[in-house]
């Protein structure tokens, strides 16, 4: 148990981009030391609660549900009753109103059988996968004084790194029966034989328009961040909302 915790401790701290994003705010926003180093540790356990939660969703695993709940406890500990009450009601919104594991889980079944896929129902996937994000902002602004716009900023920059994230691994998605946004678009025009090799999706999607439509829907995420007046206070999240869309754009469509 001791060896699968640690391993899965450091994949978090490896490939989850989340906590550098959020210490890039944090250092932009709390001037001083003491409330920085608070808030990056409430973040740090809200990361791994999470990624451990996802971990037993996905697994069942009842050691990765002994780990979220002992890192969720650890976060609540942490604040004040107010405090507590409404980071609760985020949680709630994000785990159980938007039931994103359910939904996966639906998808996954759906994909299996070739099931048709509307575009609303693609990007309200992509939307609910990056939900999490919501729940770090909501942190960040109880500690660190983040306008309330910029969660929802936050959240977008993390549906972008999530649609990045999916082009990127088209064929490690394929393998593990993951859902993917360019599975899910195929299906949403009829093809349900779509290719394991990602250049051959690549090219049969720039036929069929699936590109376009997922640059599109980046575009509009990246556009309404960027409309957040907020956003000019943290360049760095700006920088890195550009980032994300040029990156799409470049693996989707060859812009330089």
């Amino acid at each position: 148990m001791a060896d699968k915790i640690k391993s899965a401790s450091r994949k978090i701290e490896s490939e989850f981009e989340t906590p550098q994003l959020l210490s890039d705010v944090v250092y932009s926003l709390a001037q001083d030391e003491e409330k920085r180093k608070s808030c990056l540790s409430l973040l740090e356990t809200a990361v791994r609660y999470i990624c451990f939660m996802d971990l037993y969703q996905e697994t069942g695993d009842e050691d990765y549900r002994g780990e979220y709940e002992r890192h969720r406890t650890s976060l609540f500990a942490e604040l004040d009753v107010e405090d507590q009450r409404k980071l609760k009601e985020v949680e709630d919104e994000i785990l159980y109103s938007w039931n994103y594991w359910n939904l996966e889980r639906s998808l996954k079944r759906r994909i299996q059988v070739g099931s048709h896929f509307s575009e609303q129902e693609a990007e309200d996937y992509i939307l609910k996968k990056s939900g999490d994000a919501v729940l770090y902002g909501t942190i960040a602004g109880l500690h660190c004084d983040l306008p309330s716009g910029l969660i929802g900023v936050i959240h977008k920059r993390q549906a972008l790194a999530d649609l990045v994230d999916d082009v990127k691994d088209y064929e490690e998605d394929l393998e593990s029966r993951q859902p993917n946004i360019m599975v899910l678009y195929f299906l949403n025009q009829g093809v349900s034989n779509y290719p394991n090799d990602f250049q051959h999706a690549l090219e049969i999607s720039k036929e069929l328009g699936i590109t376009e439509k997922i640059i599109r829907f980046g575009e509009k995420l990246c556009q309404t961040a960027l409309d957040v007046k907020e956003i000019n206070q943290i360049h760095l999240l700006k920088q890195g909302i550009e980032d994300k869309y040029h990156l799409l754009r470049r693996l989707l469509d060859n812009v330089q």
